[in-house]
């Protein structure tokens, strides 16, 4: 284990000879910015790495939707009336 519930495991590191900058480009090639937006890391028995992403908390998802809400609203005030 690498990352466990996000926090970066040293020792799993140290085992697998692994630095944190090596393990921050395999977060970036799976498509993550960074390791801090990854939840776990495992590097499985085939040499592939098992990078699962954190989960958006209900707070985070409830902002994301006011926020997308507040934009469609302003785009149907910028429309000229009819």
């Amino acid at each position: 284990m690498l990352v466990d519930k996000g926090k970066i495991q040293h020792k799993g590191l140290a085992k697998e000879l692994l630095s944190e900058p090596e393990l921050a480009a395999v977060c970036h090639r799976q498509g993550f910015a960074g390791i801090g937006e990854v939840d776990s890391c495992v590097l499985e028995p085939g040499g592939t790495f098992s990078v699962q992403g954190k989960k958006p908390s209900s707070e985070e998802v409830f902002r994301a939707e006011v926020l997308q809400r507040l934009e469609t609203l302003a785009k149907r005030l910028d429309r000229p009336v009819a």
